[in-house]
């Protein structure tokens, strides 16, 4: 209960969303995930855990959301990124997640990102182009903290909730401990089956981060943020759901779960 009030406090209040609403980079962006995101507060075996979606026919149906899409675009082209780290971080965690809704408002409707992928060069920022795969691997990643896997959203059922808040410089590692620790009470991404405890592939893939300081292991990793009920010996991954992580089908996942919508 405590996380989840923390995740109310930090992403959801008004007075934080119309101080991030007027951020002159990410305003659009912002206006976006308020006008997109779709979050659920669901009871886990584990704890409370937040799970968002993201209404993409809405918001591909909608020329208000479309003129703020083409503004946020138009502006990156002409925005020199930062080179503080956490200005830089918080950037470049913004950048991909904005320049994964273009790809999927692109090409809407589609099943799933994997049809689209991550190679698509076509993301203009001060002039030059990037694919997400650049960003994620080429700039973000070298940085060497590995909760942004828990921060960046891949559109997809399984990947870890698109935040409904930008990333600000200030408060970006309060903002990913509390995406972290969210996702580690969601069975999506951390589970006991049969007193075995499963984890999302994500750990598997990306093994190299977290086997890194400051951290260690995935095992290390997990026993830092997840719940004491659920700090045992890791065994295994979770299969990863690669359809999109529309209302839909974010509402038939965690149904298939038997996780409970809080009333």
């Amino acid at each position: 209960m405590k996380m989840v009030m923390l995740w109310i406090v930090l992403l959801c209040s008004v007075e934080a969303q119309t101080v991030v609403s007027e951020d002159p980079v990410w305003g659009a962006y912002q206006k976006i995930l308020v006008l997109g995101v779709k979050e659920n507060t669901y009871i886990g075996s584990h704890g409370e855990f937040i799970h968002s979606a993201f209404d993409y026919k809405s918001i591909n149906k909608s020329e208000g959301a479309q003129k703020l899409f083409r503004g946020q675009i138009s502006l990156l082209k002409k925005t020199k990124a930062p080179t503080n780290r956490f200005e830089k971080l918080s950037f470049w965690m913004n950048a991909y997640n904005f320049f994964t809704l273009v790809e999927v408002n692109r090409e809407f409707p589609v099943k799933s990102m994997k049809d689209i992928g991550w190679k698509n060069k076509r993301h203009n920022v001060n002039g030059s182009l990037y694919s997400l795969d650049q960003i994620e691997h080429k700039i973000l990643r070298p940085m060497g903290d590995p909760r942004i896997h828990f921060a960046i959203n891949c559109a997809s059922v399984s990947c870890p909730s698109l935040s409904p808040k930008i990333f600000t410089p200030k408060a970006i590692g309060l903002q990913m401990n509390v995406l972290v620790e969210n996702s580690l009470k969601n069975p999506l991404h951390l589970t006991l089956k049969r007193g075995r405890l499963y984890t999302t592939k994500l750990l598997d893939w990306f093994a190299k981060d977290f086997n890194a300081a400051p951290f260690g292991s995935p095992q290390k990793f997990i026993n830092k943020y997840a719940p004491s009920t659920l700090k045992k010996s890791l065994k295994g991954w979770i299969s990863y759901d690669w359809k999109l992580n529309s209302v839909e089908n974010i509402d038939k996942a965690m149904k298939k779960l038997g996780v409970k919508e809080k009333g």
